[in-house]
């Protein structure tokens, strides 16, 4: 899956999209990040967060998976990818909700997408 997140000089446009996960498979979220001139923008120094809780109150100390990304291997060329991996997810079919940060190297932290997500069995699984 791709998602392709926007940003601004001091805003992140928030995408609300949700998303359906093979619970037994390996995922990758590719993301790729633009600016307002739809140029790949550099996010060297920056750490992104791919977060699921169960309800949108829980505090940030209950979520059910954390993914911190803080070694993004193309940040120069505006890509990064959120793995995530079979032994993350198999356990969590169901729906939740999900948030993905980012925090810039000077501090600043903007959400970049947020929605349903629902860790499903595949057809071979059922």
């Amino acid at each position: 899956m791709i998602l392709k997140l926007y940003l601004t000089n001091e805003l992140v446009v928030d995408i609300k999209r949700d998303l359906i996960l093979n619970a037994n498979n390996d995922n990758n979220l590719e993301c790729y990040f633009y600016d307002e001139d739809d140029l790949l923008v550099n996010i060297e120094g920056a750490t992104l967060y791919f977060t699921v809780k169960e309800n949108a109150t829980d505090a940030g100390s209950t979520a059910i998976l954390i993914k911190e990304i803080d070694d993004i291997p193309d940040a120069a060329n505006g890509y990064a990818q959120i793995a995530i991996e079979k032994d993350d997810c198999e356990l969590l079919l169901g729906n939740y909700l999900y948030e993905i940060t980012i925090e810039t190297s000077d501090n600043k932290i903007y959400t970049l997408s947020q929605g349903n997500i629902c860790f499903q069995k595949t057809l071979t699984d059922l």
